[in-house]
């Protein structure tokens, strides 16, 4: 059974993706997020965020990463639970907004109407889904043709990969009677970010349980 929606259950979803949990928190926000879509949107958010960290190793910071970072750890409460979890929240914070300050070095910011192709990735069955990716009105907006319907149980779920980054989980979604299918995700997203598809479990995955089938690559 999935625990209640808490604000320090969502402070550990973000914390989840940062890889700064122990193991018994570990299974408890693993189970928490997949009932609850407020701590499953703070998980995808701080993953994205923690990626563009992750992705940024070859820029050199701006001077002003160290007075942030410094900034985050100074006035450390006195009692020793407090201090725990406020160490927690001010190591949460300042990755965040160290991923953020580096990550707006090298995102784009992508004019509407801009377009990006859908490609079918090489795979051992037939693919004949064709489409695009186009920016709209602050969002990039997934349009897909030719989609096959799915057995009960099964949807499809758009992904965003930026580059030496894991799979950030975006919406799920099915495609109408003519096999088309539209589903929006965040924009302003590093060059090189891939928008994939795959197919999962009905309410989505965490994780991707099956190999992107179609792609598009921003650049």
């Amino acid at each position: 059974m999935s625990t209640a929606h808490t604000d320090e259950m969502r402070e550990l979803a973000a914390l989840y993706a940062l890889d700064a949990v122990d193991a018994t928190e570990c299974a408890m926000v693993r189970a928490h997020i997949q009932s609850c879509d407020v701590c499953r949107r703070e998980y995808a958010d701080a993953l994205v965020a923690a990626s563009g960290l992750a992705a940024s190793v070859a820029v050199a910071p701006p001077p002003e990463l160290r007075a942030i970072v410094l900034a985050a750890a100074a006035d450390q409460p006195r009692s020793e639970k407090v201090v725990s979890i406020f160490r927690r929240k001010r190591f949460y914070a300042a990755i965040v907004a160290v991923a953020a300050a580096i990550a707006a070095l090298f995102v784009f910011h992508t004019p509407s109407g801009s377009t990006w192709p859908l490609a079918c990735l090489p795979s051992p069955t037939a693919c004949s889904v064709t489409g695009r990716v186009v920016a709209a009105g602050g969002v990039l907006r997934v349009e897909t043709i030719g989609l096959a319907a799915l057995p009960s149980g099964k949807v499809y779920q758009a992904w965003i990969i930026q580059p030496g980054g894991k799979p950030v989980p975006e919406p799920t979604f099915v495609p109408d009677a003519g096999g088309r299918a539209s589903v929006e995700v965040p924009s302003n997203l590093p060059k090189g970010t891939l928008i994939a598809v795959t197919i999962e479990p009905a309410g989505g995955s965490l994780a991707p349980t099956t190999k992107p089938f179609v792609a598009a690559t921003l650049d």
